[in-house]
């Protein structure tokens, strides 16, 4: 897929739309861990058969399901970088440099940063580049 560059202001507009996307996304993979732990001992195996078809099937229509939310995630030019913390990245490019804009889950709006090689402790307020541009 190519990378897909983000204007601040256009990976704020994206927020209204990710972050329904981003909620399924952990709602589904909570899901399909739970469905990763389920052992169920039986005494009847024609019951375990029924109950084996049908726990496969609910596994592969979320699995389906998950894998959708994360295509429509990154067709939109977001790198999920943690589904577990609802972490988003958006690639942008700040004085000719490649950075990340970096969103969590729940939070209104993107204020923060870091750069390419950095991850989600080293973010920085998005204010500074906001200074650096009003200079």
């Amino acid at each position: 897929m190519p990378r897909i560059y983000r204007t601040l202001e256009q990976a704020q507009q994206l927020i209204a739309t990710v972050s329904p996307l981003m909620r399924d996304v952990m709602r589904l993979k909570r899901s399909l861990d739970e469905l990763n732990t389920i052992e169920i001992e039986y005494d009847d195996e024609a019951q375990e058969e029924i109950d084996f078809i049908s726990i496969n099937k609910d596994f592969h229509r979320l699995n389906y399901q998950f894998y959708r939310k994360l295509e429509l995630l990154e067709k939109q030019g977001c790198i999920v970088k943690d589904i577990d913390l609802g972490l988003i990245d958006f690639l942008s490019v700040f004085q000719g440099k490649e950075i990340l804009l970096c969103w969590r889950f729940g939070e209104d709006a993107i204020d923060f940063y870091h750069e390419i090689d950095q991850g989600y402790q080293d973010r920085k307020p998005i204010k500074e580049i906001e200074e650096r541009l009003s200079k």
